[in-house]
């Protein structure tokens, strides 16, 4: 199960949002598996999107705590911080993309009395995200700035705007990203039309969404494993 922490409680994700994180929330997962000779495991972890406010974290902690107690002390625990998840956490997800913002109360509180909005992800707004995950042990998407200049040749992207969904293949992208990056489209907009980009071959239409064309790396940029 998948829990997103919200005013001193935990509410339970639906099954077509497990997978989707907010920078600025928390959230407890529970998973359950099987050792052998019929007892059941549990691996228990608080994951703390990086806008996330101290009060959320601290009721993820507490409620770990109880949830622990409840199973009479047999879960593993373990807290896992964003842009650190270890690979075995993202395998538990189908997809795991994470999104800017927010739904807790807490988050929206702070935003609020920072005079921030904290632009949160809808499937409505002008989005950008980064697929570079090759496999099930990396297959993390990653919410950007919505510019041109977030783009890079190794890495597939999806942009939405308005009823749009394009998929933009860098040139040195792999074939495993783009797989990835069509599945990823899918899971936050079912049913949702792609138009296919290749860099190079982009319609003005993309550029516009972007705020317009300018000049992108096409480095390798490296992510640390942890």
């Amino acid at each position: 199960g998948v829990w997103y922490i919200d005013a001193n409680s935990k509410t339970v994700l639906s099954k077509d949002h497990v997978g989707k994180l907010y920078s600025g929330d928390c959230y407890l997962v529970l998973y359950t598996y099987h050792s052998g000779e019929r007892k059941e495991d549990y691996f228990l972890c608080c994951w703390f999107g990086k806008n996330s406010n101290q009060e959320d974290q601290e009721t993820a902690v507490r409620l770990a705590s109880t949830m622990t107690n409840s199973l009479k002390g047999r879960p593993v625990q373990a807290r896992i911080f964003e842009g650190k998840e270890p690979p075995q956490f993202v395998a538990l997800f189908q997809h795991m993309v994470v999104l800017k913002g927010g739904l807790s109360s807490g988050y929206k509180n702070s935003m609020t009395e920072k005079g921030s909005s904290g632009e949160t992800y809808t499937p409505e707004s002008i989005a950008l995200i980064q697929v570079s995950g090759t496999g099930v042990h990396n297959n993390k998407a990653l919410q950007v700035e919505a510019v041109a200049t977030s783009l890079n040749s190794y890495d597939c992207f999806l942009l939405q705007s308005g009823t749009s969904m394009f998929l933009w293949v860098g040139n040195h992208s792999t074939h495993e990203q783009q797989e990835l990056a069509a599945k990823v489209a899918e899971f936050l907009k079912p049913g949702t039309t792609i138009k296919h980009a290749k860099e190079g071959t982009e319609s003005s239409s993309f550029w516009f969404a972007l705020g317009g064309k300018q000049n992108f790396t096409s480095k390798k940029v490296s992510s640390e494993t942890v």
